[in-house]
């Protein structure tokens, strides 16, 4: 693992696999939090337990059987998720980073790394992943480059697997807001119907409790340049960000122990492969840049 700190804040990496965040503690005003259900090593992290802050790659959340079509070719992910006959969150923690730049100020602090990918079978589009990490004592701003290093056209989406926690034995216990939004309708295998819904349960602080999520939701539009998900204890408040324009879903998780929650900016829908809801499409030499993360307030 590799730490970077300011004063009052620190995080870790684990550059091996795809530049994972381990830990990270940001400062209240009082105190340093960790707000994070982290791996304790990168064996832990290996093990892939909940796919805790993973970047994901090429797509997040789930393939319907793992097949998809491109440019008429067929391809066919493995099978990851036996539960539901899916693949689920790509391959990029199998993707080692290597460190370009690490700078480390009292109240600030940046890691670079970078990562190429040469292709698989099942997808055979070649690209190299860039990661900045941006740390202040309250903040952590994550910015992503993902380039197209192919001849062809490269099918692809983005998204974040981080779980929180804000120091309660149980998340039933913290408080949540959502942004303006939609939930996407989904069958007994987890893939979008095609419908939405307006979703209005959290459009205000309200406590968790009881409630149980594994769910994609839609931004409705927004003149602002990013939304926020908010998290509140009785002593901190969380906000998780995500880019309006570059962000249009994401994903809540609830686990079954309820000791943290998983809150997921995603660029595009479930099954995007195949319902193209949000998938980027990479010209040759192409690259897109996008921006998110977490701030104490």
């Amino acid at each position: 693992m590799i730490t970077l700190k300011t004063a009052k804040s620190q995080l870790q990496i684990i550059p091996s696999l795809g530049g994972t965040l381990a830990n990270l503690q940001l400062f209240n005003g009082k105190e340093s939090i960790s707000i994070l259900d982290s791996y304790e090593s990168a064996d832990d992290a290996n093990a892939k337990a909940g796919y805790k802050s993973h970047f994901l790659l090429p797509f997040p959340n789930r393939m319907k059987d793992g097949k998809y079509t491109f440019e008429g070719e067929k391809y066919q992910f493995p099978v990851n998720d036996t539960n539901t006959n899916n693949n689920l969150h790509g391959f990029l923690e199998t993707l080692p980073m290597e460190i370009t730049k690490k700078e480390e100020k009292e109240n600030r602090a940046t890691i670079n790394l970078k990562g190429t990918f040469e292709g698989l079978p099942y997808y055979p589009f070649p690209f190299s992943f860039f990661v900045t990490y941006n740390l202040t004592d309250s903040q952590l701003t994550i910015q992503i480059k993902i380039k197209n290093r192919g001849n062809t056209k490269m099918p692809i989406g983005f998204g974040w697997h981080p779980y929180f926690k804000l120091g309660t034995q149980k998340v039933n216990d913290l408080k949540m807001q959502f942004p303006d939004c939609q939930i996407v309708k989904s069958d007994e295998r987890m893939m979008p119907t095609g419908k939405t819904s307006a979703y209005t349960t959290f459009s205000k602080l309200e406590t968790i409790g009881n409630t149980n999520l594994d769910n994609c939701f839609k931004l409705n539009h927004s003149d602002s340049k990013k939304v926020r998900i908010r998290l509140k204890s009785e002593t901190v408040t969380l906000n998780v960000w995500q880019q309006t324009d570059m962000f249009p879903y994401f994903q809540i998780y609830t686990p079954d122990h309820r000791q943290s929650i998983a809150i997921e900016p995603m660029t595009c829908n479930v099954d995007a492969f195949n319902n193209e809801n949000g998938l980027w499409i990479l010209d040759e030499k192409e690259e897109r840049k996008i921006e998110f993360g977490v701030e104490m307030i």
